[in-house]
């Protein structure tokens, strides 16, 4: 047997069904930005300069690490480009400061809100982890350090209160 599918058609199917999921996936991500964008646009945040700072580095790191896994160092790209540490970073700085500002605006509103997660929905979220992992959930938990449990709750925190946003949006 060479496929899952009997048919061609039903791998036709298939396909059509994964494109409109992935679809409708990008669409729900597009709108989540568009109000995140809008909510963070319409708030007066003042970023801490140290925040702004290691946004910028980790952006910078990320960049170096995005070279070096095509076959590059960041010595070999500033000759090529001609640029100076200085000057790279300071391209990172607009984007650090929206993600920072995104990420403080969304974090106060998740406090204000009262947003949290339970301990059912952690377990669930850990459940679909393991799974993508292809491993069992306590031996996932089991690999999980306590900081790292934690980031993973505000990561849901996060993502609940976009959530939330998205949903109570009003478009005009």
């Amino acid at each position: 047997e060479a496929s899952e599918f009997e048919t061609l058609a039903d791998w036709k199917a298939d396909i059509k069904a994964k494109l409109e999921e992935k679809a409708v996936d990008r669409a729900k991500i597009d709108s989540e930005n568009a109000v995140v964008e809008k909510v963070v646009e319409n708030a007066e945040v003042e970023i801490p300069a140290a925040m702004l700072d290691a946004q910028v580095e980790r952006e910078y790191q990320e960049f170096a690490q995005r070279l070096m896994y095509q076959g590059m160092n960041i010595d070999m790209y500033m000759q090529y480009t001609g640029q100076t540490i200085e000057q790279m970073r300071e391209t990172y700085r607009e984007q650090a400061a929206k993600q920072v500002s995104g990420s403080l605006v969304i974090d106060a509103i998740s406090k204000a809100e009262g947003i949290e997660v339970s301990p059912e929905e952690v377990e669930m979220n850990l459940v679909d982890m393991a799974k993508k992992y292809n491993m069992e959930v306590d031996k996932l938990k089991e690999l999980i350090a306590e900081p790292e449990m934690e980031n993973i709750k505000k990561d849901m925190v996060f993502t609940k209160t976009i959530e939330m946003l998205a949903n109570n949006a009003v478009v005009e």
